[in-house]
Order: C-alpha cells, then sequence, then structure tokens
C-alpha cells in the first residue's frame, strides 16, 4: 500500500504597494537628517543599517536673503526575518532653496529636492525609486556666557514613487524639533579648536512611513566632539565624532560615527 505524505509550503506574499513603502523608508533614513547614520532594529525582527552624509552649501549674501544648495550621498540595507525581504540602496540626493534671516537670533528656510536611489532586493528586478521633497526649517541661535544654544524645528513631505512596481506613491510626513549647545573651547590640538556639543531631538512620523513603524515619534540624544578645521582645510570647517542614541515605541539604536561639517 503506497503512503502519500504531503508536505505543507508555505509561501509569504509581499505586495507590490508594501514593498513600496519598504523602499521608501529605507530611502528616508539613508538620506534624512531626521534620522540618524547606523543601524536602528525596528521591533523584533527587522533592522536596518545606513550609513549617509548630508551637506549644504550656503552662498554668500549682503541681504537677510540666502541660497543655497544641499546634498546627500548614502548607502542603506533593510532586512525582516519573518518576510525574508532584503533591500539594499544606494541613494543621492540634492536640492536647494532659500533662508530669510528675520533677526539676529532667528531664520526660516524653505528646500525642496529630489533623491535617487538604485534599489536591489531579493525578490526582485534592479530597481530605481525617486523621492520629492519639500521641508520647512526653523533656526534660533544664540550666544550665553560664551556657549551657543541652538534650537532647529523642521517640517517635511516625502513621496517615492518605484518605477515598474507600483501606480501607488508612498508619502510621508516627517518633522523634528531639535534642542543643543555648544561648549566655548576647550582645548586647541595642533593648534585646532576643541569644542564639544550636546543635543537632544524629539522626531514625529507621520502618513505611510508612521503606519510602517508601527509608531508616531522616537527620541535621540547625543554627544559631539568638534576639531575645528577650516584654518587649515578652507572647505571644511569642522571635524566631528557624533554619538547618540535613539529610542522609541517600536525602534532603537546605538550610533557612534565620524562626520564632517561643511
Amino acid at each position: 500500500m503506497k503512503k502519500l505524505i504531503f508536505i505543507p509550503l508555505i509561501t509569504i506574499f509581499i505586495n507590490a504597494n508594501d514593498l513600496v513603502i519598504d523602499i521608501a523608508k529605507n530611502t528616508l533614513m539613508t538620506s534624512q537628517k531626521s534620522f540618524e547614520s547606523g543601524s536602528h532594529d525596528i521591533g523584533d525582527n527587522q533592522e536596518n543599517k545606513t550609513l549617509f552624509v548630508a551637506s549644504r552649501y550656503n552662498f554668500d549674501s549682503s541681504s537677510n536673503i540666502n541660497y543655497f544648495l544641499s546634498g546627500s550621498i548614502g548607502v542603506g540595507e533593510y532586512t525582516n526575518d519573518i518576510t525574508s525581504l532584503d533591500i539594499k540602496s544606494t541613494v543621492i540626493g540634492i536640492g536647494g532653496g532659500v533662508r530669510l534671516k528675520l533677526n539676529e537670533n532667528n531664520y526660516i528656510s524653505l528646500n525642496s529636492g529630489i533623491t535617487y536611489s538604485n534599489i536591489s532586493t531579493n525578490i526582485t528586478k534592479d530597481l530605481d525609486a525617486i523621492t520629492y521633497q519639500i521641508d520647512m526649517m526653523y533656526d534660533y541661535k544664540k550666544t550665553i556666557n560664551d556657549y551657543d544654544i541652538y534650537i532647529n524645528a523642521l517640517s517635511g513631505y516625502y513621496s517615492t514613487k518605484v518605477d515598474d512596481l507600483s501606480d501607488k506613491s508612498s508619502d510621508s510626513i516627517l518633522s523634528h524639533i531639535k534642542v543643543g549647545v555648544y561648549s566655548p573651547e576647550l582645548i586647541q590640538i595642533h593648534n585646532l579648536p576643541f569644542k564639544v556639543e550636546l543635543y537632544a531631538q524629539e522626531t514625529f512620523l507621520g502618513k505611510d512611513i508612521a503606519d510602517n513603524l508601527d509608531m508616531n515619534n522616537f527620541t535621540t540624544i547625543g554627544m559631539a566632539f568638534h576639531l575645528y578645521t577650516d584654518t587649515i582645510v578652507p572647505l571644511v570647517d569642522n571635524l566631528y565624532l557624533d554619538i547618540n542614541y535613539v529610542k522609541g515605541d517600536n525602534i532603537e539604536g546605538l550610533h557612534i560615527g565620524l562626520a564632517l561639517s561643511f
């Protein structure tokens, strides 16, 4: 007598629209300053690792209106242990805007830009994604007893479209409030000023990225050590080591990074 043995096969299908949102999330976490470069644990079974640099160039101006260019470049990888999804990305962003000086301490900036992402996954062919963004930022700066205090508030809207994958775009909102302080010059290293920065940031999420990450906000606390190099390298204002901790309802990460400020 022959016995028939049935072996169940479990296949997890990933909806194309859900994949678009995962790609958009990876792109935003690999290009936007609301997130920190490093490794983020998302829930119990997801991880997003990024390495990126964001910079801004301000054109000289003799008035209260200043124009600038902004850009970013980075690489990222998102993994999901449940769906076995693996997304790798290379991201390049460019934008520009205008900054208005309201008075000695207050500034408002309006910025728009576009980010290109080359995406490779383990379930599809290589893909191209384009993210359009527009954001507004408020800056407050004041010096008290040689300590430079600042407040930075940003809110931006981001729309990502992935070619040949879905007609649906992923739309997200990122906002943050950052408060920090720079110390006076503490010492000189090879005649270069050395300062310490302390900061805290609260980031707020909206629309698709909030639904995907299953949370509305997270907190970042950090410390940076700045060595001011502009006297020997005019294009580089300072070299700094940044250490920060990120914590939210569904995200956590400890990051250590070396960066340049232009």
